[in-house]
């Protein structure tokens, strides 16, 4: 009898199951990706000799699409133009993997991936590979992060025409899409020796902002170029540039010199 009633509780659960019985799992979660909109700059060092920066405003959303406006510049190649800013689109997934790549350029495109952190702040493990035209076959390494709006004033020194010369530059940053603009203005202190005093820098002509590329061209009143910088951003504070500056006329005409700038 005891055989019969183990047998029966045995048994009994397999019938039911059979019956239209069924067993559940938990749904699994969806983890969105990591979602960064804003300003975004990248490093792409290749195996070679040159270096590019690729930057602009990068968005990402919650479906997995990742898109975003980009200039390229490189001071060892032409193969791209600053002034000719690419869209680029991909995908981002889950685990913050990005990858984008460019419109054709001159019969050339851009592939660029990386990690994502969490907080879409940085770009990291990162590689980039041109195909096609000019650029056919560079690849190498990938670094970035994203840049806040730039309004501000840095401040620094440099040596020109045989004294230290002070110089103070504002930079305004407008908050409107795929605008790469910077507006501005300088002046210098003890700049007598290379008659340097006061400029404004104006957005779209003279002023451009790329990620971490910053240009400045610095106009007197008589809409006169006095000196210029090229410079990048040293990270994702955007509170030291680090660059050349020039000065194209005057007394110092041809001086280039080394400079670091930095806001408070």
């Amino acid at each position: 009898m005891k055989f019969c009633v183990y047998l029966l509780s045995s048994v009994l659960p397999l019938f039911v199951l059979g019956c239209g019985g069924s067993m559940t799992t938990a749904p699994v979660a969806f983890t969105p990706p990591p979602t960064t909109n804003g300003q975004f700059g990248m490093t792409a060092v290749s195996t070679g000799p040159d270096t590019f920066l690729i930057g602009g405003p990068l968005q990402t959303n919650s479906s997995g699409s990742a898109s975003g406006t980009f200039r390229i510049d490189s001071s060892t190649s032409t193969c791209f133009d600053f002034f000719t800013p690419l869209a680029f689109n991909g995908t981002i997934t889950s685990q913050g993997l990005l990858s984008l790549t460019s419109a054709v350029f001159q019969s050339q495109t851009i592939t660029v991936s990386g990690t994502l952190s969490s907080d879409g702040k940085m770009l990291s493990g990162g590689t980039f590979s041109i195909n096609g035209g000019c650029g056919t076959g560079i690849h190498g390494t990938l670094t970035g992060f994203q840049l806040p709006l730039v309004n501000g004033t840095y401040t620094g020194s440099f040596t020109a025409g045989g004294s230290n010369i002070g110089i103070s530059l504002m930079l305004s940053q407008p908050n409107t899409p795929n605008n790469f603009g910077v507006s501005g203005s300088a002046t210098f202190t003890n700049g007598g020796a290379c008659t340097l005093s006061s400029a404004n820098i104006l957005a779209s002509e003279t002023g451009f902002i790329a990620g971490v590329d910053v240009r400045a061209g610095m106009l007197d009143s008589s809409v006169t170029m006095i000196a210029s910088l090229r410079g990048a951003f040293t990270d994702g504070t955007a509170k030291m540039i680090k660059g050349t500056l020039s000065i194209p006329a005057g007394p110092c005409t041809g001086t280039s010199v080394p400079i670091t700038l930095t806001m408070p």
